[in-house]
Order: structure tokens, then C-alpha cells, then sequence
């Protein structure tokens, strides 16, 4: 595995990165322009002492033992020795970090997962470990230094005594420095070690979902409907077998028969998938409660419509899910395009039939679909 340093790609930039999605790292050197997505530190103290975002507060360094906390925290002091703070989900608070993963359109857009934060004093680390998932590495501020590879397996050995699934030391197929401004991008499976070379290092992680089997095997049982039963292990040929309790390969055939035949639905196979990236990563409160005039009267107005970034959806063929929910089908073009911009004007409301429109004030109801704020 070589990793490549490319200079000025921005993150927007299909041509130059889709060759290296899901297959090979790559640093991005100057992509993009952070001034305005560095947060205060006041502001973070804030978020993990008086906020329900997940955060955890890690302290240590590589060959020794590090320490995990959970937040929220009642107060935030900064521990002795190297420590890292990470924040999840800040997207839901921050509009320049949902816009910034919004912008990456040459990719599914249901595959987002969440924006976490990883800030560190000098020394901050959470060690040596391998993500399942891909991940965009943002430098928002100060330095950080980054040993990237070799690629891990099933057989890679997760340290013992450690809070946390860390891996141990190996030569690296790269050894870079980033600076603000700077990307990594990582594929599952690499493995990867940053630590901090400043005080107030901030990196951003843009991450993506990569659903496992067992949560979408978990997702299909949800969608056995009474078809299901008629899908049964049948053998009207038992054929030869050593003895009464052996199961032969011809048995393991039909159960293969059967789950070919459960998956050849593509319908089936798009609720399972759609219910399972579409489930929200936050079952978070609305701010205020909207009653059903409020959004009638809204809608009368001459408003662009966006949805909160904790909205998740997605469409196959003509049927529409939210937020791990199925919608309806047949949405008209106003609806898919809503899915796919995140957006939509008062207008296009006004014109869809009873059913989509309830489901759009449904949406301003529970806060999923907000107007412009005042």
C-alpha cells in the first residue's frame, strides 16, 4: 500500500478522490479553508458539561495505559499528562460542519454518520486503532502528527487491558504532519496512530456508515412479514447421510436456497437497507414544540424550507424513508428532490397531494423541516 500526498484537492473534488474511496489512503495537503470551523474552547467546555451530545474524555499515551470517561461531565478541568476530549454529533449544533459534509454530494448522502471532534492538548492521543469505517480526517487547528498503515485484519490483535480496541506499534507506511486545512483520508481496515504536537489541537472527523452483517440481518428480521412464514427449509429429497443427526452439505445448500430466495425481493432488500442507514444517530428533543397551525400558516408564506441535520433520509425507486421509517411511495418529484437538496420551498408544498403534504407538516411539526431562522 503506497500512500499518496495530494496537494489542493479539495474534498469536493470527485474525479481526484473516488479513486481512492474504499480502497487506498490519501492525504490531502491545503483542501480547504477552516477559519471558520475552528470552535472556542470556552464553547466545548460548554457542550460536554451542559449538553447531552456523547463525549468522552481519553487520557494516555502509547505504551501505557489510557483511561476512558464518559460525558456529560459535571465540570472539565484539564487533566495532568496528554489527554484528548471527543464530541460526537456536532453537526446538530454546528451549521458550518453539516454544510461542510453536505458539500461532499459525490457520495451517498445516507452513508454520513456523524461529525466528531477530537481535541487534544500537546501529547493527546487515543492511540493506535483501526475504524471499520471510511473517515475524513479535517485539521481545524494546530498540529498533528499522523502514522497511517499497515492495512489490519480479522487475525490483528486487539491489545489486552486497554479501555479502549487499540492495536500495537508497527511500522508505519507513512509518517505525515498535517496542518490546518490539511485532510487525511482513511479506508476501513488501516490502521492509524495521531497524536497532538499543539495545545488545543482540534480535528475533525467526517465520518460514514458501514452497516455489518449481523445489524442488517438484525434490520431483515424486522421485515418478515407473513410471507416469511411460507419461506420454510423444506427437503422433499432427504438423500444419503451417515447417520440420523448429520447435516449434510445438501441441507446447508438449502438453506442457502432459502436466503437467495428471501433476498431476491429488491424491494425487501431496499427497506432492510433504508431502515438501517436511515435510523437516526440522535433521538434528539425539538428545541420548541410547532402546533399544526403554526406550520399551515408557515407554509402560506413565501419560505425556503431545509431539513435539521439530524433528519435522515433516503429514497429507492419511488418509496421514501425517514429516519428509519418507510414514508410512502409514489413521492412526486418535489419530495425525492428534498431528499436529495435537503431542502424545499413553501410553493412546492403547497402543490403536493393530501398525503405527501401531511407527511411535510408532520416533518415542521416535530422539527425535522424548519424555516428560515429569524
Amino acid at each position: 500500500m503506497s500512500i499518496k500526498v495530494l496537494q489542493g484537492v479539495a474534498l469536493t473534488d470527485e474525479n481526484a478522490l473516488r479513486p481512492y474511496w474504499q480502497q487506498e489512503p490519501v492525504v490531502l495537503k491545503a483542501a480547504l479553508d477552516v477559519t471558520a470551523l475552528v470552535p472556542d474552547p470556552a464553547g466545548l467546555v460548554a457542550l460536554i458539561t451542559e449538553t447531552d451530545l456523547p463525549s468522552r474524555l481519553i487520557t494516555g499515551a502509547e505504551g501505557g495505559r489510557f483511561t476512558l470517561k464518559h460525558g456529560p461531565f459535571e465540570s472539565f478541568k484539564a487533566p495532568k499528562g496528554p489527554w484528548t476530549v471527543l464530541i460526537q454529533a456536532l453537526e446538530h449544533l454546528f451549521p458550518e460542519y453539516d454544510a461542510l459534509r453536505r458539500a461532499i454530494t459525490w457520495l451517498p448522502s445516507w452513508r454520513f454518520e456523524d461529525c466528531m471532534l477530537s481535541w487534544a492538548s500537546e501529547g493527546g492521543s487515543v492511540g493506535r486503532h483501526v475504524d471499520q469505517f471510511s473517515v475524513f480526517l479535517v485539521q481545524l487547528h494546530g498540529r498533528r502528527h499522523w502514522e497511517l498503515g499497515p492495512r489490519a485484519s480479522s487475525e490483528t490483535p486487539i491489545l489486552a487491558n486497554q479501555p479502549l480496541a487499540l492495536v500495537a506499534a508497527t511500522t508505519p507506511e507513512l509518517a505525515v504532519t498535517v496542518e490546518p486545512g490539511d485532510v487525511i483520508y482513511l479506508p476501513p481496515g488501516v490502521v492509524h496512530h495521531g497524536v497532538s504536537l499543539d495545545p488545543d489541537c482540534m480535528t475533525l472527523s467526517i465520518g460514514f456508515r458501514a452497516p455489518d452483517i449481523g445489524q442488517l440481518l438484525e434490520a431483515a428480521l424486522e421485515h418478515c412479514g407473513s410471507d416469511a412464514s411460507w419461506m420454510r427449509y423444506h427437503d422433499p429429497e432427504p438423500g444419503h447421510r451417515r447417520g440420523p443427526a448429520e447435516i449434510t452439505e445438501a441441507d446447508l445448500g438449502r438453506v442457502q436456497e432459502l436466503f437467495t430466495a428471501f433476498c431476491a425481493d429488491r424491494t425487501r432488500l431496499a427497506h432492510i437497507l433504508a431502515s438501517r442507514v436511515t435510523a437516526p444517530y440522535l433521538d434528539l428533543m425539538p428545541e420548541m414544540e410547532i402546533e399544526p397551525e403554526d406550520a399551515h400558516d408557515w407554509i402560506d408564506e413565501d419560505l425556503n424550507f431545509t431539513l435539521d441535520p439530524g433528519v435522515r433520509i433516503a429514497y429507492f425507486e419511488d418509496r421514501v424513508f425517514i429516519n428509519g421509517e418507510h414514508i410512502g411511495d409514489q413521492a412526486p418529484a418535489a419530495i425525492l428532490e428534498l431528499a436529495d437538496t435537503r431542502a424545499i420551498h413553501s410553493q412546492a408544498i403547497r402543490q403536493l397531494d393530501p398525503e405527501w403534504h401531511g407527511c411535510v407538516v408532520d416533518l415542521i411539526v416535530t422539527g425535522g423541516l424548519q424555516p428560515p431562522e429569524d
